[in-house]
């Protein structure tokens, strides 16, 4: 049996593929990254997407480099 977010993973994908640029999997929890460029279409992919259609974000992170060129990551 796949867990829901094994196959949502894989959903996206296939539809972002490019987009993804690492996937971590830490206690059942998956965290994804994306590039920021496509994270607002993802976003609504995930949102009406009619198997899914997900209704809360729960975490969006970023990191900030005061130093560095880009800052944020």
């Amino acid at each position: 049996m796949k867990y829901l977010s094994e196959e949502l993973l894989e959903l996206m994908k296939r539809e972002f593929g490019e987009a993804i640029t690492e996937v971590e999997k830490f206690r059942g929890e998956v965290s994804v990254t994306v590039k920021k460029e496509k994270l607002k279409d993802l976003l609504s992919f995930l949102k009406f997407n009619e198997k899914f259609k997900m209704e809360m974000l729960v975490d969006l992170t970023a990191v900030d480099f005061p130093h560095r060129s880009p800052r944020i990551q």
